[in-house]
């Protein structure tokens, strides 16, 4: 059984979730995204502050940029709300376009 309960918790651990949203501002390292439209994180919140740190040091971040966010474990009850656990960010479209 206890072998059990720690393969559910690892699994619990290493679930990851990805929110794509678009960069609003970019300040002091963090830049706040909108999650997209119909995203499950907009249940949340319609901000996101996101250190940059986790991008790509090759990437450029602007304003308007779409980016995917990938992370784990949960989303903090701050406004703008925080990821717990940021994986990486990639730019998927560049400033809307």
């Amino acid at each position: 059984m206890l072998l059990f309960a720690l393969a559910a918790c690892d699994s619990a651990e290493s679930e990851k979730s990805i929110m794509q949203a678009e960069i609003t501002k970019i300040e002091n390292g963090t830049m706040l995204v909108t999650p997209a439209e119909g995203s499950a994180e907009l249940n949340s919140s319609d901000s996101f502050s996101v250190p940059i740190e986790h991008m790509s040091g090759s990437l450029d971040p602007q304003v308007g940029d779409i980016v995917e966010i990938t992370y784990s474990g949960g989303i903090e009850e701050t406004y703008p709300a925080g990821l717990e656990d940021v994986i990486s960010i990639v730019i998927v479209e560049e400033n809307g376009n």
